[in-house]
């Protein structure tokens, strides 16, 4: 039976929604201004977001999806793996 040393893991560390975003925001050419503008999103909270100061709304993923065609479902649940590392910490 093998063992393993696990003194040089590293530890899992999820990614915050808003990377994901501002990475496709990236790769779309498209600006936080845009997005806001064309998904009717306030900038405020937007940026707020995708910096990571505050939690994608259901509604704010929707809106997302509706203009990226990223599925506001994986948004939602890489912001619940996110809050549930952060409650575990």
């Amino acid at each position: 039976m093998a063992t393993y040393d696990f003194s040089n893991a590293i530890p899992y560390v999820p990614t915050h929604v808003g990377e994901l975003i501002n990475d496709e925001l990236v790769a779309s050419g498209l600006s936080v201004e845009q997005l806001s503008e064309k998904a009717n999103i306030e900038l405020i909270a937007l940026n707020e977001t995708i910096s990571g100061k505050r939690q994608l709304s259901t509604e704010m993923a929707l809106q997302i999806e509706s203009v990226m065609g990223i599925p506001a479902s994986l948004l939602l649940n890489i912001q619940i793996q996110y809050n549930s590392f952060l409650r575990r910490k």
